[in-house]
Parts: C-alpha cells; structure tokens; sequence
C-alpha cells in the first residue's frame, strides 16, 4: 500500500482499519500464551522460593539440634571426668562450667567417702573388766568347782 491513501468511503477505511488491526493482532498473537506461562513461572519460581526457605529452616534448625546435642556430650564429658577424678557420682554433680563441677565435687568428697552403715561408737576398744561383786565371784567358784568334779 503507497501512502498517502486516500479513503473514498467508509467500507474503506474500515478496510484499511481491519488490515491494520490484524496485523497489530498477529505481531501479539502468543500474548496470552506468553502471559500464561509466565504467570506458570511466577507461580512455580514462588513455589521454589517457598521450598528453599523451608529446606533452610528445617537446616538451620538441624544444625542447632546438633550443635546442642555436641555440647550436651561434651559435659557430659567433662562431668564425668570430674565425677572420676573427684570420687563422686557423676549424676550428683552441680554446676554449669567445669569450674562449678569441680568445686560441687569437693563439696561432696566428703559426704561420700563417708562410712557406710552404722556407725559404732567406740568400734575397736574393749570394754573395762566388770566391777568385782562378792556374790559374782562366789557363784561363779560354785559353778566352777560343780563342773571341775
């Protein structure tokens, strides 16, 4: 088409309009496909992103659990290091720092290389020779001189 057109009636011009629209409308022909997929994509790459974000926290909440869990055994370590050296139960042992296990554990010491059992006053001596009683020593010369016969 040589422009400048001249437009000599209405058919025409609508002509002219409706040629020029389908032109307009093949060039965004796939624009409502592109706009689907890219709505997909949206859709998926949020999807992702959620994904990811809940890896990392699940992660990241993993790692804590184990880093307490290390530091858990390694008191239990030094406790029971502490409890070996000191002579003590381990699971009798207070404090939070090596320091504290250690000055629990001579608090202890001695409650616990206590004696077991009864204590007995005066274990190991013996007892004084009984008082001397006439009537004591007359029986028992009776009952001696009785199985001496």
């Amino acid at each position: 088409m040589e422009f400048p057109v001249t437009v000599e009636s209405q058919s025409a011009f609508d002509d002219l309009v409706k040629t020029r629209l389908a032109r307009e409308r093949e060039k965004f022909a796939d624009y409502d496909e592109l706009k689907q997929k890219a709505t997909e994509l949206t859709t998926s790459q949020e999807q992702f992103e959620a994904a990811i974000t809940a890896a990392n926290q699940r992660a990241e909440a993993a790692e804590g659990a184990l880093s307490e869990r290390q530091k858990a055994d390694e008191f239990a370590q030094v406790r029971a290091e502490v409890a070996k050296t000191a002579g003590v139960p381990a699971d009798a042992l207070r404090g939070s720092t090596k320091e504290e296990l250690e000055a629990h554990a001579e608090v202890l010491k001695p409650l616990v290389t206590a004696p077991k059992g009864p204590v007995i006053p005066n274990q190991g001596s013996t007892p004084d020779a009984p008082p001397v009683n006439e009537l004591r020593a007359f029986a028992r010369g009776l009952f001696e001189r009785a199985t001496a016969d």
